[in-house]
């Protein structure tokens, strides 16, 4: 039970934009009651292990993120992005369409507003883990892709606020070969 309310714990808190929060954060106390064999058990949160203690309180809080740019890569091609060596250099198309940056090396042969549709994922919203599992549903959903990666990067040092950062989001689609089975 306790594992469990960890878990519930850290999902609750990527619902609310803590994208780096961790159920390993969580932990228990627990003491026992001599005369009445009973325990008392108390739930700590540990500080965030990165940036300034707060002066006032004298902990690390937790970042809250919110997300910045979207990338959209509509014919990603694994091959392509790892860095090996090509032979022939690959030019990159980039399309901004409703605050969303789509990359390209070919036309994709896909409506972008499908694509847009299909986002849960958007800009200056808090990052929400619910969000990004309804993203992967519905990409995967169309029957177009057979690979749909979801990725995240802290964007620059400087924070948004006190206790906020933003993230950029990296949505890569490797499209199925179209009349094969």
């Amino acid at each position: 039970l306790l594992q469990q309310e960890r878990e519930r714990i850290e999902k609750i808190m990527k619902e609310l934009g803590y994208y780096r929060f961790s159920k390993e954060y969580i932990f228990y106390d627990a003491k026992l009651i001599p005369s009445t064999y009973y325990i008392e058990l108390t739930m700590v949160i540990k500080d965030f292990v990165e940036g300034e203690m707060n002066q006032k309180t004298k902990i690390r809080p937790h970042i809250r993120y919110r997300i910045n740019n979207i990338y959209v890569y509509p014919d990603f091609a694994p091959l392509t992005f790892s860095g090996q060596l090509q032979e022939t250099p690959i030019n990159f198309d980039t399309t901004f369409y409703k605050n969303t940056f789509f990359i390209f090396s070919k036309n994709p042969k896909i409506n972008l507003n499908t694509l847009i549709y299909r986002n849960q994922i958007n800009r200056d919203n808090y990052y929400k883990l619910s969000d990004v599992e309804k993203t992967y549903r519905n990409y995967s959903s169309l029957g177009l892709f057979r690979l749909v990666n979801i990725n995240f990067k802290e964007d620059g040092p400087v924070p948004l606020r006190e206790n906020e950062k933003y993230l950029d989001c990296t949505i890569e689609l490797a499209r199925k070969r179209v009349q094969s089975y």
